[in-house]
């Protein structure tokens, strides 16, 4: 009996202890000053705020970066928005970023590019095209009232998207019409479009009976769908004139149900009032082959969106199934960046889930393997292709609420004892960034295994330089709110 009460006294001492030990270690001032010495102040998240004089530090640290992907925590993260936004204006004003990259629909995003271009506001165009994560979101609108603000400027802030899926009502509206008078135009032998288009129209229209349709019909689709591709890329496109802009000849039509009421002799897939006739279309504003490019990418990213649709099982997941999405996102983000935008700096807006790399490299807190450890997110993808040229910021945050817009938010965990988010909960800012690829010798412990959660505020052990290259602190998380 003594001895075992002896025992659960040493180990409640030990125990005890160790909880000393590792406050100490969480209160170290060399630590902290340390650490301080490494981070960039940021005095405010606000987007209104335009005075850039605290962010100046950023332009040593971010000038190699060609692709620089701002990440969030979760799809809620309020704050986080509007720090992005505040950092988008810098980039796009001090930094030289022209484009801005939404983890949004590939062609809805072009099509809402050119809606702008055609006067619509770009809160509408976004509202029709990206995720309304974001389009809905509060906090996320001044960068459209940015976008309206520079679109006349020598430098527009020029939208696009990379996601393989479908995102707004746009694509349901007109992508169909946009791609047939694309076909016609450039003289491609449409015979397998007829297939191509029942299924995509399937898609938009009947989810429940596209994902019932059979194994014959969908190596119909994919194969379809090649020849396609295979037509386009053999066309000739030596006179500008064969080759149609990939979206904006082609008006946003009305909704399907308005279109059938009001025309009901026009298919809504046919053109009619929903689209162009080719006798109308005003060769001058035709694009060069990088129109058929567009075409060309987006058809191989619609075949890997069904492929992932038509296979995906999550009540049994299969990594080689589930990865398809990011696999398809990076390479959809690096056709932007050497064939659209060959010339261009890209700000891409996505979660840190899909922009961070080496995911296999991260542990749980007690070292064990993380939920979805087998997942390749779209970073190494760019990683591996760029290198250095690419740049990925984290967010984390030390307390404070997240929640959807529109959804009831919930209160953050306390942050635990040693984490990163403790540390810099020790300094004094309430807003910084960490650039990892520039530590002082003296803060070199912050490349070491810590814990963190900047994603889905889960705790998570990593040697985060091997996941991302900076990450920037809010020391008090809000929701993302509801527009009005």
């Amino acid at each position: 009996m003594k001895l075992n009460l002896l025992i659960l006294l040493s180990t409640l001492f030990l125990g005890l202890l160790a909880c000393q030990n590792e406050q100490r270690h969480a209160h170290d001032p060399a630590k902290v000053q340390a650490l301080r010495s490494a981070l960039v102040p940021v005095r405010a998240l606000e987007s209104d705020n335009e005075n850039f004089a605290d962010l100046e530090p950023l332009k040593t640290k971010w000038q190699h970066a060609r692709l620089l992907l701002l990440g969030e925590a979760t799809h809620g993260d309020g704050a986080t928005f509007a720090a992005k936004v505040r950092l988008i204006k810098f980039l796009h004003r001090e930094m030289g970023f022209e484009v801005l990259a939404f983890e949004s629909g590939m062609y809805d995003c072009e099509k809402a590019w050119s809606l702008i271009q055609s006067g619509m506001p770009a809160a509408k165009a976004a509202h029709q095209s990206l995720f309304g994560l974001w389009s809905e979101s509060r906090q996320v609108q001044p960068v459209f009232e940015y976008i309206d603000t520079m679109r006349e400027s020598e430098r527009p802030l020029r939208l696009t998207g990379f996601d393989l899926q479908f995102s707004g009502k746009i694509s349901r509206d007109s992508l169909l019409v946009d791609l047939e008078n694309f076909l016609r135009a450039a003289s491609v032998d449409t015979s397998s479009w007829l297939v191509v288009k029942t299924t995509l129209d399937t898609l938009f229209r009947f989810n429940s009976r596209f994902r019932k349709m059979t194994a014959p019909r969908q190596e119909d689709f994919y194969n379809a769908s090649r020849r396609l591709r295979e037509g386009i890329a053999s066309a000739q496109f030596d006179d500008a004139s064969q080759a149609v802009h990939a979206t904006s000849n082609t008006p946003l039509p009305p909704s399907r149900g308005e279109l059938s009421q009001q025309h009901p002799e026009h298919s809504p897939l046919e053109g009619g009032q929903g689209g162009v006739s080719l006798e109308r279309i005003n060769h001058s504003q035709f694009a060069t082959s990088s129109r058929a490019n567009f075409w060309l990418q987006l058809l191989k990213s619609t075949e890997t969106l069904l492929r992932f649709s038509w296979n995906a099982n999550f009540d049994k997941p299969d990594p080689k199934i589930l990865n398809l999405r990011d696999q398809q996102m990076g390479e959809n983000l690096l056709w932007l960046a050497r064939k659209r935008f060959a010339n261009k700096k890209i700000i891409v807006w996505a979660a840190t889930s899909h922009s961070s790399r080496n995911r296999q490299n991260i542990r749980a807190p007690n070292r064990g393997a993380i939920g979805e450890s087998g997942m390749v997110p779209m970073g190494d993808y760019v990683w591996k292709e760029l290198g250095a040229q690419s740049y990925v910021l984290g967010f984390v945050a030390h307390h404070g609420r997240s929640g959807v817009r529109g959804r009831s938010p919930w209160d953050l965990a306390a942050p635990r004892a040693s984490s990163l988010e403790d540390w810099l909960g020790h300094c004094e800012y309430d807003n910084a960034i960490l650039d990892w690829r520039s530590l002082p010798h003296e803060a070199a412990w912050l490349a070491d295994t810590l814990l963190a959660r900047p994603m889905g505020y889960v705790p998570m052990r990593a040697r985060w330089p091997e996941i991302m290259d900076g990450v920037m602190f809010i020391r008090e998380m809000k929701p993302s709110l509801a527009i009005e």
